[in-house]
């Protein structure tokens, strides 16, 4: 039997006291091969001539800060996972940092987390990359692209200067978009104080990135419904559920400030199953005749029917849509989160609990 091999992670940080604090972290644990560099050049050139599965950067450096390293690397090495460790204040203020790190972690927390969240996030990115998925995809004819919107929101959230004006315009230039958006924040679910009639008042009450998720979960369902009649009942069949548990899922999450995300994960956990509707009728409608006839597990009859867990085809969709990391986790383990050594519900388990 072939040995794992150790995950090879790039870690960041121009403080030496601080890259040696995250490199003991890692070593002495065959599980991982960490490598040190004490600026953002360094660690590109390195990784331009060595294999790297994971890079972990401080936020703030002198001559590169994190955001920008890991902007590079995703541009460069799509395939690599991006972490960033960061002050609290840093984490309140980082929104450039959510387009271009799978996970944000707190600098002063518990360092095993950082180890934890690594091999999460090298995880779900194996996971999304496997040769089962890629076959699925190979058999789908296309999967809905990004409407500008969406497309407008990623680009703001990327930018430094992100503001609540910006993003209000972009939101209101599509009155379907403002409206769905509206009817949901001011719903039973969100639980608000008073009735908000203005996109612009929604982003400062939230936040840019919550309307941003809001506004993508809107519009993946949207995207699905110029579809089939067959995909038009499975959107009215999915979105009872999907908000009963999305609903659930915001309760459970231990962070209040994970709540949204929680919600928007619970709300999109099934869009794999939307995507096989739209896609592969067939196969679709075997899985589900099969599933309610023989009282088998949907994972179950899945593997047998088309190959792979929708939970992977909606999470690499999510993937591709922009959303963030933590919501990409928690719909592709939303059958399998117990799997995941966790201390706190954090939204994948929550996710994971309140569908059960």
């Amino acid at each position: 039997m072939n040995e794992p091999v150790p995950i090879r992670v790039f870690l960041v940080d121009d403080e030496p006291t601080a890259l040696e604090s995250l490199r003991v972290v890692f070593e002495g644990d065959p599980a991982w091969t960490p490598s040190s560099y004490s600026n953002g050049a360094e660690a590109l050139e390195a990784m331009a001539n060595e294999p790297c599965d994971v890079v972990i950067s401080d936020t703030r450096m002198a001559s590169m800060d994190g955001a920008a390293l890991l902007g590079h690397v995703r541009d460069i090495h799509p395939e690599v996972a991006r972490i960033l460790v960061a002050s609290e204040q840093d984490q309140v203020n980082g929104m450039r940092s959510l387009a271009v790190a799978h996970q944000m972690l707190s600098k002063h927390g518990d360092p095993s987390a950082v180890r934890s969240a690594a091999r999460r996030t090298c995880d779900l990115r194996q996971r999304l990359l496997s040769p089962a998925l890629r076959e699925m995809l190979g058999r789908i004819d296309a999967l809905p692209s990004p409407p500008t919107t969406v497309l407008e929101l990623n680009r703001v959230l990327s930018s430094p200067e992100a503001s609540v004006d910006q993003v209000g315009r972009i939101v209101v230039r599509d009155p379907a978009m403002t409206a769905k958006l509206l009817q949901m924040v001011n719903s039973a679910f969100f639980g608000l104080s008073h009735q908000i009639t203005d996109v612009k008042e929604a982003v400062v009450l939230l936040g840019i990135g919550t309307v941003r998720n809001l506004s993508a979960a809107v519009e993946v369902f949207r995207s699905f419904e110029r579809s089939s009649p067959t995909i038009v009942a499975a959107i009215e069949e999915l979105h009872g559920h999907s908000l009963a548990v999305a609903h659930l899922a915001r309760e459970l999450v231990t962070k209040q400030s994970e709540s949204f995300d929680a919600f928007v994960a619970a709300l999109l956990h099934d869009v794999g199953l939307l995507a096989l509707a739209a896609n592969m009728p067939d196969e679709y409608l075997r899985l589900q005749v099969r599933t309610m006839t023989d009282q088998l597990p949907i994972t179950v009859v899945e593997r047998e029917i088309v190959g792979t867990p929708h939970a992977d085809l909606g999470a690499h969709l999510l993937s591709l849509w922009g959303l963030p990391f933590g919501v990409v986790e928690a719909v592709a383990r939303h059958h399998d989160a117990r799997m995941i050594e966790h201390r706190t519900m954090d939204v994948t388990h929550a996710v994971y609990v309140a569908q059960s």
